[in-house]
């Protein structure tokens, strides 16, 4: 089956496209043409590759189509919306949503409407769900064998709006945190091919961000081993305990900043817990300078998300399964 999708960012991206290679499809992204001519159309979704790449971000090396006339088998998109607009130019084409976006929101019954291929475990209906696969582009990424000789770092664009912006000045001066990326982001951006480099490098990866999926940062920091810092509210919002076991494989924070209402409802005490989530971070960092903390935490974290990511098998027999039952 030949099958088109949008762009996103590089590594989800290729993960999407080794699993449908997996399984024997061809894949092309749209090229900046198509979408534009698409956009004329009515089209509303699609990625401008030129933004991705001044935010640091490397061009996929999948195929790409100038798609316009004559729809793919399949079309996977990431927002209903969009989805929605293409097979309006497209009535007889047949789509599907790839979801790597957090949360119970907006996403919950995506599946309810067309087959959704996500990594977001809240979602119900017509759903496959999985720890996306690591893919073109971590073969660099190594566990390394001591614990890294500089300050901490993240991963986050917009850190002050998009994360915990409320007290990212006082984890900097308190720590010597490094939070990378555009828009703003204190130590500015980098290269997504120059990430593992930092990561082994730093002492650990501390995210101050409460909605990833699965969090492509977090992925590249598992796969050096570089002990992960995280808030107890990102791993309940995202149901992802699975991954994130506090003093095993991770450390966290945050505990008394929220509140649980219900499974879904969440009641959030950031601004009255600043004082509290900043010296929990704190202690999270103090406690990795131990090397042999470090490497504790490091080695289970990078050993559990092996473990959860690896493609075995099983997996690629079960997603073959979803394809085959919802698309000819």
């Amino acid at each position: 089956m030949r099958i088109v999708f949008t762009g996103i960012d590089t590594k989800p991206t290729n993960s999407l496209a080794f699993m449908l290679r997996s399984i024997g499809h061809e894949v092309f992204m749209l090229s900046d043409k198509a979408l534009e001519d698409l956009r004329k159309r009515g089209y509303t979704g699609g990625v401008d590759w030129s933004l991705l790449e001044r935010m640091g971000y490397s061009r996929p090396a999948i195929p790409y189509t100038d798609l316009t006339e004559e729809p793919a088998d399949l079309f996977i998109d990431l927002k209903l919306k969009d989805l929605e607009s293409y097979l309006a130019i497209f009535p007889r084409a047949q789509g599907a949503l790839y979801v790597i976006n957090g949360g119970w929101d907006d996403y919950e019954d995506y599946g309810l409407h067309y087959p959704t291929i996500t990594n977001n475990f809240w979602i119900k209906g017509n759903v496959f769900k999985m720890w996306s696969p690591p893919a073109e582009g971590f073969e660099e990424y190594k566990p390394k064998e001591i614990p890294g000789p500089e300050s901490p770092m993240g991963l986050l664009h917009n850190a002050k709006n998009w994360g915990f912006g409320s007290i990212l000045d006082e984890v900097i001066a308190k720590t010597g945190l490094r939070v990378f990326g555009d828009y703003g982001s204190p130590a500015g951006k980098i290269k997504n091919t120059e990430v593992s480099g930092y990561l082994e490098r730093a002492s650990c990866f501390v995210h101050l961000k409460a909605s990833d999926c699965p969090g492509w940062a977090l992925y590249e920091a598992f796969a050096t081993a570089t002990p992960v810092v995280v808030t107890e509210l990102f791993i309940k919002r995202m149901k992802f305990e699975e991954l994130y076991k506090d003093g095993e494989t991770c450390l966290t924070w945050g505990k008394s900043a929220f509140k649980m209402d219900d499974e879904k409802h969440i009641s959030e005490f950031i601004d009255k817990e600043k004082d509290k989530m900043i010296k929990e971070i704190c202690e999270c960092v103090e406690r990795l300078k131990d090397p042999k903390e470090n490497r504790r935490i490091g080695m289970a974290g990078y050993q559990r998300w092996k473990e959860l990511t690896s493609w075995t098998d099983d997996k690629n027999a079960e997603f073959a399964k979803f394809m085959k039952k919802n698309f000819s």
